[in-house]
């Protein structure tokens, strides 16, 4: 398992790579211990590597700062190989001539991010092929590449009909994943938008009701699910940005994200359940 760091040490000009490598091993050795592993079975020299090394000249009385780019290798099978990780660098981050760390290539969060991935992936097609169902039904087929033109939102720009009509896609392909809760709100209206719904309408009671329901989703069962989404998809979005930006997800998101997946998935086969085909 492969994990990449950045070191900076505070030190001599009589210290060298030894020193620090040393300096790490010792580290190390009593991260391993603490958690349950062998050093004995582990050639520590093979698991550290020491492979840059950048003085930062301060302008200060003392020795400039070194930059260190160091590996860790680190074999499979260590023993609670994640809270070694994460002991590792919280010892170093509080142990002087050492002020800061920063962890980038990172094994194990590189798989659980592929694991969120997919989930994703399979989740946010499902959502897609609901939120189609129900607009496709709204505007009963008369432009399907334009199913969002009474909505705030507005998907992107790019990618237009005959690049959506050539890979088989829509317009919530072109959404921001964030756009998902925006969806059933009617766009601003304006004076020659209340013009003509005082000119379609007979009488002050039929304006009301027309202003009363300017929402595009009108059918009682879909404009309660794009409303439901409103609570479950924050986590989801949240550990969606993790993945696309290589990023650990912090305090709670793990589970919040988890129970969110759960509860949508059980959304998404309520709705399906309405149209399954019984054979």
């Amino acid at each position: 398992m492969k994990f990449e760091l950045l070191i900076v040490f505070d030190m001599s000009l009589e210290q060298d790579i030894n020193d620090i490598q040393i300096y790490l091993i010792d580290a190390l050795v009593e991260v391993l211990e603490d958690n349950q592993n062998d050093i004995n079975d582990i050639v520590m020299d093979s698991i550290i590597h020491i492979n840059h090394r950048r003085q930062v000249n301060t302008n200060t009385p003392f020795v400039g700062n070194n930059i260190i780019g160091v590996t860790l290798d680190l074999p499979e099978n260590i023993a609670n190989l994640e809270s070694v990780i994460t002991g590792f660098v919280a010892a170093l981050q509080d142990s002087p001539p050492i002020f800061h760390v920063v962890k980038f290539e990172d094994s194990l969060l590189q798989s659980y991010l592929a694991k969120r991935a997919v989930e994703i992936f399979d989740i946010e097609m499902q959502l897609r092929r609901a939120i189609s169902l129900i607009y496709l039904n709204t505007y009963q087929l008369q432009n399907p590449f334009d199913l969002l033109k009474e909505e705030q939102v507005r998907p992107n720009p790019r990618g237009g009909l005959e690049e959506m009509k050539k890979v088989g896609e829509n317009q919530f392909f072109r959404l921001s994943f964030s756009d998902y809760i925006r969806l059933n709100q009617s766009s601003p209206l304006t004076v020659a938008g209340i013009i003509q719904l005082i000119d379609t309408s007979d009488g002050y009671d039929s304006f009301r009701e027309k202003i009363l329901h300017l929402d595009p989703i009108q059918d009682e069962h879909d404009a309660a699910f794009l409303s439901s989404l409103k609570q479950i998809m924050d986590p989801i979005e949240r550990m969606r940005n993790c993945v696309a930006h290589n990023r650990h997800p912090i305090e709670d998101l793990p589970k919040d994200y988890k129970d969110a997946l759960t509860k949508l998935r059980e959304l998404l086969n309520d709705y399906f359940a309405r149209w399954e085909v019984q054979e």
